[in-house]
C-alpha cells in the first residue's frame, strides 16, 4: 500500500497510477513459463540415445574390425607357413633324387641344405597351427584388445589422449588374480593396440601408409621390450617372431581404417616390406609416453 504519493514520485520517478499499471501485466498461468525468462529445456531424450546407439554400433564394429583383421591375417601366415612348407618338401625330394643319381658332395652338401630348410619350415608350420606357439600368441593378444575396448564409445577408443584408460584395461586383462603380470601377452597387446590407437584416429590415412609406419613402429617396441634388443641384432627366430607381429598390428590398423580384409592385406604387405627391408631406422622408437602408459 503506497501512503505517500510526494515519497512514491521522489523515489521512483512513478506516480501512484503509473506504479499501479506497471505491475499489471498479460501474463497468465498458462504463458508464465515462456515469460519467465527460465532457460527453455530443449533435450531431447529420443535424439540422445540415438547417438548414442549409433556409437555403440560404431564401437562394436570397431571391436569386430579387430578381431576380423588380426585372425584374417594369422590364417594368412598359417597358409604362408605351409607353401614354404610344401615348396621345401619338393626341393629335398628333388636333392635327394639328385643325390641317389651321383652321390658326390656338392649333391650330399644340397640335400643336408634342403633338409634343413624343411626343417624349419616345418617348423614354422606348426608354429601357427592350433595352438602353436606364434597362433597363440596373436589370438591372446587380440583377445586381450577386444576385452579392452569392450563397452566403450567409439569417440573414446579412436582417441589418442585417452590411451592410458586402454593400455589401464590391457594391463588388467594380462594380470592374474595373485597380481602376476604375463609380460609376453602384456606388451604384444600394448604393441597391437598402439598400431590400431596410431591409425584410427586418422580415417583417411590410407592402408599402406598405415603399414609402413605402424609396422616399424610395433617392430622397435616388440624388439626392445620382449627382447631388450636392437631390431637389428634378434636371432632369426626373434625376428620371424618380431615381423609377424609387426604385420598384424599393421594389419589390424590397416583393415581398421578401410573397413575391408583387403586393407587388413594391404598394410600388413607393406609393413612386412618395411620391417624387413628398411632394418627400421633407428630414429622410430616408441614415444616416452607409451611407455609410460603401459607401465
Amino acid at each position: 500500500i503506497i501512503k505517500d504519493e510526494a515519497e512514491q514520485l521522489k523515489r521512483t520517478g512513478k506516480t501512484v497510477q503509473e506504479e499501479i499499471a506497471a505491475i499489471k501485466t498479460n501474463i497468465t498461468t498458462d504463458s508464465a513459463p515462456s515469460q519467465s525468462g527460465k532457460l527453455e529445456n530443449r533435450f531431447n531424450k529420443d535424439d540422445v540415445q540415438k547417438e548414442l546407439d549409433f556409437q555403440r554400433e560404431v564401437t562394436e564394429k570397431f571391436g569386430q574390425n579387430v578381431a576380423e583383421a588380426g585372425s584374417l591375417l594369422a590364417n594368412k601366415f598359417g597358409e604362408e607357413a605351409k607353401v614354404k612348407r610344401h615348396e621345401a618338401a619338393i626341393a629335398l625330394e628333388e636333392a635327394e633324387k639328385a643325390k641317389a643319381e651321383n652321390n658326390n658332395e656338392i649333391n650330399r652338401a644340397l640335400v643336408k641344405q634342403a633338409r634343413d630348410n624343411f626343417e624349419t619350415a616345418s617348423r614354422e608350420a606348426k608354429e601357427w597351427e592350433t595352438g602353436g606357439s606364434q597362433r597363440l600368441v596373436i589370438d591372446s593378444a587380440l583377445n586381450v584388445i577386444s576385452t579392452a575396448l569392450a563397452g566403450r564409445l567409439a569417440a573414446e577408443v579412436v582417441a589418442s589422449g585417452l590411451s592410458p584408460a586402454v593400455n589401464n584395461q590391457i594391463k588388467k586383462a594380462t594380470t592374474d588374480a595373485k597380481g602376476n603380470v604375463n609380460t609376453a601377452l602384456n606388451l604384444t597387446a600394448h604393441a597391437l593396440w598402439g598400431a590400431v590407437e596410431a591409425y584410427a584416429g586418422n580415417r583417411n590415412v590410407a592402408a599402406g601408409a598405415a603399414g609402413a609406419a605402424g609396422g616399424e613402429v610395433a617392430a622397435h617396441f616388440l624388439a626392445s621390450t620382449l627382447y631388450n634388443k636392437s631390431p637389428e641384432k634378434l636371432s632369426e627366430e626373434e625376428k620371424r617372431t618380431v615381423s609377424s607381429l609387426s604385420q598384424v598390428a599393421a594389419g589390424i590398423a590397416g583393415g581398421t581404417l578401410s573397413d575391408s580384409s583387403d586393407g587388413a592385406i594391404i598394410a600388413a604387405k607393406t609393413a612386412k616390406d618395411s620391417v624387413e627391408n628398411n632394418s627400421m631406422a633407428d630414429d622410430v622408437h616408441p614415444s616416452d609416453e607409451r611407455k609410460q602408459n603401459i607401465e
